[in-house]
């Protein structure tokens, strides 16, 4: 067995199940690699405090990657330790295409981890009045997401946006690659500077803790986690994954309702759970 010293594990369509769920077997798998020495890093297009939430849950490390690669963090610390900020212009070009597209518009941030505009504000005790540059100002924005309760409008965001060469968009609603596949709750665009991905988050982190890529680990099932393949040393699709990450895969597991990560990792490891 290779001397592994860290995993990066997706969330959505691979650590957790359909209905939004971790297993116990997962998380007895996860106890028994922290106990020899493992890291468990989350990573994943959330924002810092929803992928902190599921981090702490499954009893994974106290490292993260979140917003798809745009900041990698240690929460025990509550230290930044690579955020690929924004630029003030990007974001207000993303507000008003999701303003003149009739959608929703939200910011990951290191500071507060989400303010959503069309919702509330959050601490700086900013008003919908006031210019967005105000809250730019202050805080480092790694991404932004465009979303809407119905597909139409994240279509019309989804093309203006493909028009900007500043950034990209990181990852979209399942709906928008697949007209087959069904709307699950809101259709969405994640939008960050054109560098971000999970393979630069994972790069910046493993240059942190003095890993080599080929010690490590990716576990995925989505487009965007073709760039964390692309920096570690073994590659895991799951069962359900895109076709595409199958192809690039060492490994395909089984899918996300049947224990994929955990039994993945049993048989790498060589564990007894």
């Amino acid at each position: 067995m290779k001397n592994y010293k860290a995993i990066f594990i997706d969330i959505d369509g691979t650590l957790k199940t359909d209905s939004r769920e971790i297993s116990e077997k997962t998380i007895k798998v996860f106890c028994k690699l922290k106990s020899i020495g493992v890291l468990v890093i989350i990573c994943s297009g959330r924002p810092i405090d929803y992928v902190t939430n599921i981090s702490k849950e499954c009893n994974a490390s106290k490292y993260i990657i979140a917003s798809n690669g745009g900041d990698a963090f240690d929460y025990e610390e509550n230290k930044s330790i690579f955020c690929n900020k924004m630029s003030v212009d990007s974001c207000r070009k993303l507000y008003d295409i999701s303003t003149s597209c009739d959608a929703k518009f939200m910011m990951h941030t290191t500071n507060i981890s989400v303010i959503d505009f069309t919702k509330y504000i959050i601490e700086n005790k900013l008003s919908l009045s006031n210019p967005i540059e105000d809250f730019l100002s202050t805080d480092n924005v790694s991404q932004c997401v465009i979303y809407s309760k119905t597909l139409e409008p994240i279509k019309k965001a989804n093309a203006e946006v493909e028009k900007l060469s500043s950034v990209k968009i990181n990852n979209k609603t399942f709906s928008l690659i697949d007209e087959n596949i069904p709307l699950v709750k809101n259709a969405f665009i994640d939008v960050t500077n054109i560098d971000t991905s999970k393979g630069l988050g994972i790069r910046k982190l493993l240059e942190y803790l003095k890993i080599s890529s080929h010690d490590t680990i990716g576990i995925g099932d989505g487009l965007n986690d073709l760039p964390m393949f692309e920096n570690v040393g073994y590659k895991i699709a799951m069962g359900n994954a895109f076709d595409e990450v199958k192809t690039v895969a060492d490994m395909v597991t089984e899918d996300n309702n049947s224990d994929g990560v955990a039994n993945a990792l049993i048989k790498i490891f060589d564990l007894e759970v």
